[in-house]
């Protein structure tokens, strides 16, 4: 399906078949604006929002032992603004792709257990003022890489429980203003902020095993005692 004029599918429900390979296309300016986007169970489904404002206010529902693929990283900027994406918590196969400029700004995403799901924040502004539910892989650490300048900044971050957690913010003022909740209990919490005044007012929820490693001028006004200024 292909949503290449501007308003093609906007305000649509747009549901995939539960067989075979199912690819949205949403390439126009605001072309699936407020849609509804569903990949069923079973189902097998790629979602290129790359239209200017195309994926915006949409909601990506992608139900279990569905394959799901959500790519906010070609085309426009800003393609992925406010949209919503719901991945099943034991899904291995639910990734979301945030590397453009405001390519996921404001945006609310809960991964599953694909380690690929908002890994990284790359471009420019790719993840400010979005709330992210960090995926939640089995063997793994759960983590997030915010690498553009500004790239998370004002999110918001909760570390999935029962997990370990590491969120690495190397951007200049990449993790600024920032909320991460880490996860309860004896699971520890990493965060580095290594780009310049990248994790300056940042806040931290559940700070019993936080290890804040901080360059820079990163972490001015972070509301941990404990800091390590080494940079290694």
């Amino acid at each position: 399906m292909n949503a290449r004029g501007s308003d093609s599918f906007k305000y649509s429900h747009i549901p995939c078949p539960p067989d075979g390979l199912c690819v949205v296309n949403c390439g126009g300016y605001q072309a699936c604006q407020g849609s509804q986007l569903t990949c069923p169970s079973g189902g097998n489904c790629v979602f290129n929002i790359s239209g200017a404002f195309s994926g915006w206010d949409s909601t990506i529902t992608c139900e279990e032992n569905s394959i799901c693929i959500i790519d906010c990283s070609n085309g426009a900027k800003v393609q992925c603004f406010e949209f919503h994406v719901n991945c099943p918590p034991e899904s291995e196969n639910c990734s979301v792709e945030c590397s453009r400029d405001r390519s996921c700004e404001t945006a609310t995403i809960i991964c599953g257990r694909d380690r690929k799901c908002a890994r990284s924040c790359s471009g420019r502004d790719s993840c400010s003022l979005a709330i992210i539910t960090l995926s939640n892989p089995r063997n793994e650490i759960a983590s997030l890489d915010c690498t553009g300048r500004g790239s998370c900044d004002c999110a918001r971050f909760t570390c999935p429980t029962g997990n370990n957690c590491a969120i690495t913010c190397t951007g200049q003022y990449s993790c600024i203003n920032a909320r991460v909740i880490c996860p309860p209990g004896d699971y520890n919490c990493t965060i580095r902020c290594t780009g310049s005044e990248s994790c300056q007012r940042l806040s931290i929820t559940n700070t019993d095993n936080v290890h804040l490693q901080c360059c820079d001028r990163a972490c001015t006004g972070v509301n941990v005692a404990s800091i390590s200024t080494e940079c290694a």
